[in-house]
C-alpha cells in the first residue's frame, strides 16, 4: 500500500491518472489530473508514478510495473487530453 495516496492538487481527485511537471522539483500541490491541466500546459506534464515507499519516480526511470499501474487507472475527464503508451514511449492524444 502507498504511504499516502496522491491526489490532484487542484480538485483533490484520487484513483485517477495523475501528472506532474517534467524537469521541476516535485511538489504534491503541483500534481494534476487531466481535467485540471490547462491545454497549453499538458505537453509539459508527465505521468506521476509513486511507489509503495512514497518515491515519485523520474520520467525516464519509472519501473515498468509502475507505468503499467498508471495505465490501468482511468482519466478523471474523458473529454480532455490523455497519454497513450506505445511500447515505452508516451504520446499525448488530444
Amino acid at each position: 500500500m502507498l504511504k499516502k495516496e496522491l491526489c490532484c492538487g487542484k480538485c483533490k481527485a484520487k484513483g485517477v491518472r495523475l501528472y506532474r511537471w517534467y524537469s521541476f522539483m516535485f511538489t504534491e500541490s503541483d500534481v494534476r489530473c487531466n481535467g485540471c491541466i490547462e491545454p497549453d500546459e499538458f505537453s509539459g506534464m508527465v505521468p506521476c508514478c509513486k511507489d509503495e515507499d512514497g518515491t515519485v519516480w523520474g520520467y525516464m526511470s519509472t519501473p515498468k510495473e509502475l507505468v503499467d499501474e498508471f495505465y490501468k487507472l482511468p482519466e478523471n475527464n474523458k473529454n480532455e487530453p490523455t497519454w497513450l503508451k506505445y511500447g515505452f514511449d508516451y504520446t499525448i492524444q488530444k
